[in-house]
């Protein structure tokens, strides 16, 4: 027996006000810690319908206050419902209920967004589109210690080499209440069915039947069986009591799906290698496990070698090739302690229902179960009497897991002057990198602090690096009430990283009382990438002393990353307090403010006569307030709160004559964008809305470094002049004066100095754009003192070293130093100056004019140049293409705001790739015909959308049947060469399937192989994959270079997969099996002359985009550029 932690519902309905109707609902699984708890009285709207998410879909609603209805298959839209205003999302079955649609229904951050499951869908569709039905919501759910329990039973054997066969009987869904698990139980029933038939004989091996709970909650099940029985570490093993001890020679899991009837061997899972690197000692160290039970399928199942796999050492394969979905093993577990451990898992299956609300016994494919539950128990049968079952392995694998334990602590001042004030019952966590989720495996480990704030977490499930652990304390309304310090007072002095440097660790962490601020939108609207650097200000603008967040794990980066992008954050501040967010990513600086700005200064600006620091600092807002709880329409705020203070600054500049053609431009192109977004979101229209404010933010945040660096180079400027000062004081002096006397040289110099300097105070902006200029002038005082000193050492230095030089070698050397010589030229000079008063003010007169002519009639000019490549190939459509320029993922956000941007204006169509899961590898998606008993394998996958033929026309290469559907999902198109090869014709188009990923598709077309090679995109390449093993060290290079630094570089073609190796999918059925964004193609412009709506996306984005105008093709990328005008003017003056 043993105790997890887990969220627990406690019930949830919907009440419809005017009729008193309840509809039961059902909670869906936290955002980290933060429960769809609602307050005790319950959240009151008119319910909506939202469709899909789009914004779009929410046009002529009032979104702000309502409770949306939205279809399961959102992905991530229901994030736009609450950006918009929405007080709760309730999900209804719109047919797309699948394991990553579920994956997208929670996030790692504890963002505040009640989300709900309702199985009377029809009923709430009716009524929301009944319009005016006010609806209340309560619910409850509770993160509770449960009890549960691992049970084992025992069949001896002749000899002490124990087997345990192990399978997981619980189950996991997004929605906890409804985790009916039919498919996942498949494990357990294969374990119940091969030990019975085990029991009927006399095995030589021992054999112990382990069945294990809280699979799903980070392995834990199988975690607390080997911390309690069976560790390799001395350190561990000695606080096992002999009698609980169970040494075992080979631990093989079960984890077993009915979608495909074969059964595979695995040596590892994703769990501990979420990027799917591969362990290579751990794969040759039990190897010959997997190889012996290939030898007893071959002699118990002769006619069926594909029966079961050897997917530890596949001939010419990997184990990647086998494991379609990321699953985590608990053999992973029994690795990660030191001893042998294999999985029996099923190969070829996304386990599509896993996580979902519909993993029913009706989905179940018995057939499959019972042939892979055949397998097995011939199998284990073969090994339990084989004495010559285990191999002689002279590898050790090592015991990583360590302990870590702790207390979790809130500073009291009023009572003590060190924090030791208990915080009972808070949830303590820490999340595992990369993945959110191993197939409905949760990576979040989550305990509990009992009465004295004390924690334990056992075998903690990271082999290196630090383990940054989060604890959070809730209130019964599910509100986060305490979080982590990250202040002076909290992880500045007691850490929240702890090294994972020992067997058993110890840490104490603060927690502050508090409230939480949900903020949402974090992209760089710049490069369209996810943000990855928080700073939180007070509202004058310090860092406060108690505060917190959570967002990315300190020191991680999300900016490069392909998927799992985190795109929230919460922000925790003392109650009652104001809060300003700036964020921005490793490379580009700050990208997205969050300040509170007044709205008056972007509806009424000011002019640069009333200019001054106390608008400034009213431009630079007074913060929001974390008892809010949520900032809405987030990209308006950031936006304004950016055009705002940029509006200040550059009036302030324009007040004392310095401008920026280049970043007036963009801040007078952002107000009218942010004046319009304004006028839509008053008229409902949320996506002219949200583009707008998209379009505002971009501008803005383009011109928004270069605002401030304009000022700041302005009083860089003057410590240039004081550089010039400070000679030009020493010439002066000699030229009028001349004393001899060094003080009274020092003294006229000193004050010339000072008199010039009060004279630039009046006539050089800089000390009215500084807020302290006086410490510019102290600065570089004190800089020139020492280098005085300095020379002086060094001189004095110099000198004693030519005496010793002198005293060793008995040479008497006489010479001059440079600098003395310099300086008596330059002295002789002055006085031939002083002589010939009339030559030297005629001179210097005319170097004054020429001076003042160059600065008069000359000007840098700052401006947008578009940097255009012309490319050799002609365009297949009059478009645009937008990929990377190395084949690199694109993140959801760039085709989002792509869509926001061409909406209306034109037709654009996504393009994904379901490629090998490392660069360097070669996929093998095996599939078969079962109509004609034929298989074959892809090398990739490519997502098409319905809307790619109104711009490329691929369908003009279809030879039989027909081009994807709006909302299809299971079908397909092959190429001929594939269709060949299966015995697939043209007449079996529409009727015949083939079976793969664990699911049946239906092949819609066929497409001509030889045609298909030869289209090109716009890029000039072909639209299939990239092949990962030619172009690896290419791809790999790309991953580490600065995309800033990119955009000047050529472009250089790659080499793709032959079209004859790949199948077509939808594009939305291929992201949700692991495919990532890769390319966009944009066509069908409504206007013929497009070029403007292209150069006015490419203003705001960093992006490289192909567009084929006319018989040209031009890559396109917008840059800063300068120059100098005027020039011409100077012929005559000079």
């Amino acid at each position: 027996e043993f105790q997890v932690t887990v969220p627990v519902d406690e019930g949830a309905e919907l009440e419809v006000l005017s009729t008193g109707e309840k509809v039961p609902l059902y909670c869906l699984w936290p955002n980290e810690v933060r429960t769809p708890t609602l307050p005790k009285e319950g959240v009151t709207g008119e319910l909506i319908y939202g469709g899909k998410g789009e914004f779009r879909d929410f046009n002529g609603k009032q979104v702000e206050g309502s409770i949306v209805l939205m279809d399961f298959g959102c992905g991530l839209n229901y994030i736009n419902a609450r950006m918009l205003g929405a007080k709760a999302v309730i999900f209804v079955d719109g047919g797309v209920v699948d394991r990553k649609q579920a994956e997208d229904k929670f996030l790692r951050v504890p963002v505040d967004i009640p989300r709900f499951w309702a199985e009377d869908g029809r009923r709430l569709l009716e009524l929301a589109r009944s319009g005016g039905c006010t609806v209340r919501l309560r619910a409850r759910m509770e993160w509770k210690n449960v009890r549960t329990w691992n049970v084992y039973g025992y069949l001896p054997g002749s000899d002490d080499d124990l087997i345990v066969l192990e399978a997981y009987y619980d189950a996991i869904s997004v929605v906890p209440k409804l985790a009916v698990g039919a498919d996942q139980a498949c494990g357990i029933t294969a374990l119940l069915e091969v030990a019975e038939v085990l029991s009927r004989m006399r095995p030589r091996h021992p054999v112990l039947f382990l069945a294990t709970s809280a699979h799903f909650q980070g392995l834990s099940g199988i975690s607390h069986f080997l911390h309690r029985h069976s560790r390799e570490s001395g350190y561990f093993r000695r606080r096992i009591p002999e009698d609980r001890r169970i040494d075992f020679r080979l631990f093989v899991g079960l984890d077993l799906s009915s979608h495909d009837g074969r059964t595979a061997a695995f040596s590892q899972g994703t769990f501990f290698y979420p990027t799917w690197a591969t362990d290579h000692f751990v794969k040759n160290t039990l190897a010959p496990y997997a190889l012996k039970f290939k030898s007893y399928s071959d002699a118990l199942f002769p006619s069926e070698p594909g029966r079961y796999i050897n997917a530890i050492t596949p001939p010419k394969r990997t184990w990647k090739d086998f494991m379609s979905a990321p699953l985590g093993l608990d053999s992973e577990m029994v690795v990660f302690v030191g001893k042998h451990g294999i999985t029996l898992a099923t190969p070829y299956d996304i386990r599509e229902r896993v996580d979902t609300p519909l993993d029913r016994p009706e989905y179940v494919d018995i057939s499959n179960l019972t042939k892979q539950i055949r397998t097995i128990a011939g199998l284990i049968s073969c090994a339990a009497l084989d004495p010559g079952f285990f191999p002689e392995i002279k590898m050790v694998i090592r015991d990583e897991a360590h302990d870590l334990k702790g207390h979790i602590y809130w500073w009291d001042p009023k009572k003590s002057f060190t924090p030791n004030v208990p915080v009972p019952g808070a949830i303590v966590t820490y999340q595992l990198p990369e993945m959110k989720t191993n197939c409905g495996v949760r990576r979040l480990m989550v305990t509990m602090a009992d009465e004295k704030g004390e924690f334990k977490f056992e075998n903690i499930r990271q082999r290196r690096g630090s383990i940054e652990v989060r604890a959070y304390k809730l209130d019964d309304e599910g509100r986060i009430t305490f979080a982590p310090d990250m202040g002076r007072e909290g992880n500045e002095m007691y850490p929240i990283n702890v090294r994972n440097d020992w067997w058993e660790l110890e840490m104490m962490e603060v927690l502050f009382r508090c409230e939480a601020l949900s903020i949402f939108d974090l992209v760089d609207p710049r490069y369209l990438s996810a943000l990855d650097v928080l700073n939180v200000l007070t509202p004058d603008n310090a860092t406060p002393v108690k505060y917190g967040y959570t967002f990315l794990p300190q020191n991680a980066s999300q900016s490069q990353k392909e998927r799992d992008i985190v795109v929230a954050a919460v922000i925790f501040g003392e109650p009652g307090s104001r809060l300003k967010v700036l964020m921005g990513t490793s490379l580009f600086g700050i990208k997205y403010l969050l300040t509170n700005a007044p709205e008056d200064l972007l509806t009424n600006p000011i002019s640069p006569k009333d200019a001054s620091p106390e608008v400034l600092e009213r431009a630079l807002g007074e913060g929001y307030k974390v008892s809010e709880g949520i900032v809405t329409c987030p990209a308006y705020k950031v936006a304004k709160d950016m055009w705002v203070v940029d509006d200040v600054r550059l009036k302030t500049l324009a007040k004392y004559a310095v401008k920026n053609e280049r970043i007036e431009e963009l801040h007078e192109r952002a107000r009218r964008a942010l004046v319009r977004a304004k006028e839509y979101k008053d008229k409902l229209q949320y996506d002219k809305f949200v583009a707008s404010a998209r379009e505002a933010w971009g501008l803005e945040a383009r011109g928004y470094p270069d605002v401030k660096a304009t000022a700041n180079d302005t009083v860089r400027g003057v410590v240039f002049y004081f550089a010039l000062l400070l000679p030009f004081s020493f010439f002066l002096e000699r030229l009028l004066f001349g004393f001899t006397k060094i003080t009274r040289q020092v003294g006229a110099t000193a004050a010339i100095f000072v008199g010039v300097f009060f004279v630039l105070q009046f006539v050089h902006p800089a000390f009215s754009l500084s807020r302290s200029p006086y410490v510019i002038f102290q600065g570089f005082v004190i800089l020139a003192m020492g280098m005085v000193v300095l020379a002086l050492v060094v001189s004095k230095f110099n000198q004693e070293m030519r005496k010793m030089r002198r005293t060793g070698s008995g040479v008497y050397e006489a010479d001059v130093g440079r600098v003395s010589a310099t300086v008596a030229a330059i002295n002789l000079g002055i006085n031939n100056l002083r002589r010939r008063p009339l030559r030297a003010g005629l001179t210097a007169t005319t170097l004054i004019l020429l001076t003042f002519t160059v600065l008069s009639f000359t000007s840098v000019r700052t401006f947008i140049k578009f940097y255009k490549l012309s490319r050799p190939n002609e365009p297949p459509y009059q478009g645009a293409l937008i990929r990377d320029r190395n084949w690199r993922g694109l993140q959801n956000s760039v085709l989002e705001y792509t869509r926001s941007a061409f909406e209306g204006e034109a037709v654009v169509s996504p393009r994904s790739w379901y490629m090998a899961k490392t660069i360097g590898d070669k996929l093998f998606l095996d599939f078969y015909v079962p109509s004609t008993g034929k298989s074959s394998f892809a090398n990739g996958v490519v997502g098409f959308t319905p809307q790619e033929t109104e711009i490329t026309g691929l369908d003009s290469l279809l030879v039989a049947g027909r081009w994807f559907r709006e909302g299809e999902r299971k079908v397909c198109i092959l190429p001929t060469e594939m269709a060949e090869l299966v015995g697939i014709r043209k007449e079996d188009v529409g009727k015949v399937k083939i079976r793969a990923l664990g699911s049946e598709f239906t092949v819609i077309g066929l497409i001509d192989s030889k045609k298909l090679n030869l289209f090109k995109d716009m890029d000039g390449e072909k639209v299939t994959p990239v092949n990962t093993v030619t172009e690896q060290s290419r791809l790999q290079k790309a991953l580490k270079e600065n995309p800033a630094l990119q955009a000047r570089a050529p472009i250089q073609a790659f080499l793709h997969l032959e079209a004859g190796n790949v199948i077509l999918m939808p594009y939305q059925y291929v992201m949700d099996i692991g495919g990532t964004l890769r390319s966009i193609a944009i066509g069908r412009f409504k206007r013929e002359d497009f070029i403007p709506y292209i150069e006015e996306f490419m203003t705001r984005v960093a992006l490289t985009m192909f567009v084929g105008k006319g018989d040209k093709v031009v890559v396109y990328s917008s840059l800063g550029a300068t120059s100098l005008s005027g020039v011409r003017n100077l012929l005559v003056p000079v």
